[in-house]
């Protein structure tokens, strides 16, 4: 399967790491402003988010449930247990992301 991600992260290095890695498939915001539409539009197969933007924005965050599409929070160790406490039970990434077997770290959270 061809991963086509939707990356929100407030991190610019984090966006930019993932526009290197999936060039045009993949589609990158640094707050969950306009995430509800552009989704659709884009068409991925994946929505990353952050854990900050999340314990911000947890509302904002759950709008984005109404498709099927999986969603993973990406976070440090303290950042993820605090999503967890707040009631999180889907998929997470941990920070710092392995750049060498990021590709397969997701294959794997969609499978």
């Amino acid at each position: 399967m061809t991963l086509k991600p939707f990356v929100i992260d407030s991190e610019e290095m984090i966006c930019h790491l993932f526009e290197q890695l999936w060039g045009e498939e993949t589609y990158t915001l640094n707050s969950l402003d306009d995430a509800h539409f552009r989704v659709p539009d884009f068409g991925p197969n994946l929505i990353l988010v952050s854990c900050d933007l999340y314990l911000a924005q947890q509302e904002k965050v759950e709008e984005l449930f109404v498709t099927e599409i999986p969603i993973v929070l990406m976070g440090f160790s303290d950042q993820l247990k605090a999503v967890q406490d707040k009631g999180w039970e889907g998929k997470t990434l941990e920070k710092p992301l392995q750049v060498a077997s990021l590709k397969e770290d997701l294959k794997c959270l969609l499978s």
